[in-house]
């Protein structure tokens, strides 16, 4: 019934409406549209792993405040599982989209639609990952609007949905979002406040894929970005977090060849933090030539994790720089090119035969997989927008 509106004053008889993959409209912006009372009998059963049970309601512009009830629930007892969206008065919110399916304690499958989630990770070290701490239940929430709404929106689950001890306590549940872009789920936002299986998050502006987790063992998140670049004889160091769990503090890595790193110095990590932080540093005695820089992160506990590693060239005496490394090698190839726009890698036998060829790069460091290829010597052409070099590779 894609795109079906239904006259939900009318829904006095108890039972269940399955959407079975379908799309409900509710076409009446009043909050009072969906009129169940609350009735624990009547309710809106979503519960696909693809998100494509919808309850779509086109609310558009609200002129005074107003709560919006999607009376979710599952088969069984107990059963209503509501969601609840708060908006204040003047609030653009276009059509409001809600999906919610359970899962099995292993909390599988993961979304895959509209965007796909590809990590349930632990900061604090739980196996496989935070399925243990993690609430047995995904929500989907968007909206049409330019600007995304700023919410106070309530989950609401059943208590078999509750984690594992000792992570089975409703005070634990918090709300968590998962970032697409980053592939990462952000910290908690602060304010939220639980109840008997439901937590309310005040100030929600983030839409997309919704969990609930354990404020003890919330959901990880990793660096936003990180970057080196020259400035006259120094170079600006830069990075940014979304939000950070036990973070001690940064140590700025620096290496003449990107395979061999010694310290340069420290930054103090802001141990618990649910914004966007900015960080930056300077190395002022960079190499002659090319520097590699890399970012690594320590915990309180000692765990830490690396960046992605940057390049800048210092050198003017050649325009055109083609480094490849490190020899031998074993699954990849770290190539750093400079002088140039686009750079084409090709590999080739000692006998002159083409191997592989590589996707086209830009300047700067990339990494090329050799992961497939026979263990020997190799030459390395690399064509640039002005030039060739030819480059000996050992495969080990």
């Amino acid at each position: 019934m894609p795109g079906n509106c239904i006259n939900w004053l009318a829904w006095t008889t108890n039972g269940p409406v399955f959407l079975n993959s379908n799309r409900l409209t509710i076409e009446n912006p009043a909050s009072t549209a969906i009129n169940n009372a609350a009735n624990p009998l009547r309710y809106i059963i979503s519960e696909t792993v693809n998100n494509s049970s919808i309850v779509q309601w086109n609310i558009g512009t609200v002129a005074s405040p107003s709560t919006y009830t999607f009376p979710f629930g599952v088969p069984g007892a107990p059963n209503y599982i509501p969601f609840i969206y708060t908006i204040p008065a003047g609030t653009t919110v276009g059509n409001l989209s809600v999906a919610t399916y359970g899962t099995p304690p292993n909390n599988l499958p993961w979304p895959v639609s509209p965007y796909v989630v590809n990590n349930l990770g632990s900061t604090i070290g739980l196996t496989p990952d935070n399925r243990d701490a993690t609430v047995d239940r995904f929500w989907e929430i968007d909206v049409t609007a330019a600007t995304p709404p700023v919410a106070t929106v309530t989950f609401t689950y059943v208590s078999t949905e509750l984690p594992v001890a000792p992570y089975n306590s409703v005070a634990l549940m918090v709300a968590q979002w998962y970032d697409p872009g980053t592939d990462n789920w952000i910290y908690p936002m602060s304010g939220q406040t639980t109840g008997s299986y439901f937590t309310t998050t005040p100030g929600l502006s983030d839409y997309g894929a919704w969990t609930l987790s354990a404020i003890t063992s919330p959901l990880p998140i990793e660096l936003l970005s990180f970057s080196a670049k020259a400035n006259n004889d120094i170079v600006d160091i830069s990075w940014s977090t979304a939000s950070e769990i036990n973070n001690d503090f940064f140590t700025i890595e620096r290496s003449y060849n990107g395979v061999d790193f010694t310290s340069i110095g420290t930054v103090n990590g802001a141990g618990n933090s649910s914004m966007v932080l900015n960080y930056v540093s300077i190395d002022e005695k960079p190499y002659p030539g090319i520097s590699y820089y890399r970012l690594k992160q320590t915990d309180f506990d000692g765990k830490y994790s690396y960046s992605t590693i940057a390049a800048v060239k210092f050198s003017e005496e050649d325009k055109i720089v083609i480094q490849a490394g490190p020899i031998p090698a074993t699954d990849k190839i770290k190539l750093t090119c400079f002088g140039g726009v686009k750079f084409s890698p090709v590999l080739y036998e000692s006998d002159g035969r083409m191997v592989k060829q590589f996707p086209v790069v830009s300047e700067g460091l990339s990494d090329l997989d050799i992961s497939d290829i026979s263990k020997g010597i190799y030459i390395l052409r690399v064509n640039s927008d002005f030039s060739q070099k030819s480059l000996r590779i050992v495969k080990e």
